[in-house]
């Protein structure tokens, strides 16, 4: 899978677990890495934008809370891997490493590449 793949590589809709907080959590009364969360995120993406699962990339840095979950339903994932050059996983519990789709020590470098790719179209 390129970047190339996606359709547009402008962040058209974004969404944190705070920003879904008042609505997501209160009905699902559920984060991530629970599947509910990721099925209600579906249903606004495809509901409320139009977007369908394969117009969507999911970037993260947690591997327990995001990247291993997402896979397993079949979201494409993009890995921010900010402690690449720390021992652990931080805060969050230890997890079981899932290979991403994209993998970046950065936001930036990421942005850098979806602006070359962008340019190059």
């Amino acid at each position: 899978m390129s970047l190339q793949d996606f359709k547009v590589l402008t962040f058209d809709v974004v969404g944190t677990l705070i920003d879904f907080e008042g609505g997501m959590l209160a009905y699902l009364r559920s984060a991530v890495p629970d599947a509910r969360y990721f099925a209600y995120a579906r249903g606004r993406f495809e509901g409320a934008w139009g977007y369908k699962q394969a117009d969507n990339l999911h970037v993260a840095q947690s591997q327990y809370h995001d990247i291993g979950i997402s896979k397993e339903l079949g979201i494409a994932t993009c890995w921010i891997e900010r402690r690449h050059a720390q021992k652990g996983s931080g805060g969050t519990i230890e997890p079981e490493r899932t290979e991403p789709d994209y993998h970046f020590r950065t936001l930036a470098e990421l942005a850098e590449l979806a602006d070359a790719v962008d340019a190059g179209r």
